[in-house]
């Protein structure tokens, strides 16, 4: 018969293979979840190290005198890899009843569209789904009419400012009207891009199949970095989504504008820290040098 002490022992050795066949197989179980991780997470950063390809979204709500304009056009000129979708508002919509746009602002918007890499889109409020819809659809068709004056002068595009963000079938149904409205406007030329700007991230259900663009964001620097988590987890997808932030530093775009593409593919940051989009800002073109390119990520 065995002593009580050599029992004891080989129940301890017995007991201490137990314990490291089970923390063997911890190890082998983290090593399956994290190495593969790691791996896809190398192979993005190796293949994208400064950032997706994006796009400049710029709400361009400047009067065009005294040259305000010329940050842009110089931007637009340095940077022919870069595309600009060019938020065109010259009174917080098109400015009344007029079948052309304003003597100030015709020649800015025909040099603009005579650039490869820009599209122009006309500006129109709609009041958070209850400006009514026929109010929204008169500025529509008279951007439209715009292009009827000269082709020069047309918008390709629709951005609804003020978009509805709050889940209720009429606010569905409002959006959709509107969009096809846009859509199927005739002097709205192609590629006749529908753009939402709730200024937060909406209920996704919302988010109709008639909807080309929606910004997600729309805040400051510091409201970024609180939101952050929550943002990666937008339903919305990143070739569907846009990032507005001011209030930024230009300290803080060659390392955050970057990180922005992966989220969100229409991009505008500035340092203004009011009338947001009345000036182009300090970091305006650190900005635009920041922003990844198809041309940049084809070097790398």
């Amino acid at each position: 018969m065995q002593s009580p002490q050599h029992l004891l022992s080989r129940q301890r050795k017995r007991s201490k293979a137990l314990w490291c066949c089970l923390i063997a197989v911890i190890l082998a179980i983290l090593i399956l979840i994290i190495v593969p991780t790691a791996v896809v997470l190398s192979r993005k950063n190796r293949k994208y190290p400064d950032g997706l390809p994006a796009k400049v979204l710029l709400p361009l709500y400047e009067f065009p005198e005294d040259s305000a304009w010329d940050p842009l056009y110089s931007a637009i000129e340095s940077n022919s890899n870069l595309d600009f979708i060019v938020i065109i508002n010259p009174d917080s919509g098109p400015g009344g009843m007029s079948t052309a746009p304003g003597a100030e602002f015709s020649p800015g918007i025909q040099k603009l569209n005579n650039y490869s890499n820009v599209q122009t889109v006309g500006y129109v409020r709609t009041g958070y789904g209850t400006r009514p819809v026929m109010e929204i659809v008169q500025d529509i068709e008279t951007y439209a009419q715009w292009a009827d004056v000269h082709s020069s002068l047309a918008m390709h595009g629709i951005f609804f400012d003020e978009a509805a963000y709050e889940y209720s079938p009429e606010n569905v149904e409002h959006l959709y009207i509107i969009n096809q409205f846009a859509k199927n406007s005739t002097g709205i030329r192609e590629p006749r891009t529908v753009i939402h700007n709730p200024g937060i991230l909406p209920d996704a259900r919302l988010n109709t199949n008639n909807t080309d663009i929606t910004v997600t964001f729309e805040q400051s620097l510091k409201e970024f970095h609180k939101m952050d988590a929550s943002l990666q987890e937008s339903p919305f997808n990143r070739t569907s989504s846009a990032f507005i932030v001011h209030s930024a530093g230009p300290a803080d775009l060659k390392q955050f504008v970057p990180e922005l593409s992966y989220h969100a593919g229409y991009l505008f940051v500035t340092s203004n820290k009011k009338n947001y989009y009345s000036s182009f800002g300090k970091n305006w073109q650190k900005f635009v040098d920041a922003v990844p390119t198809n041309a940049s990520a084809a070097t790398r």
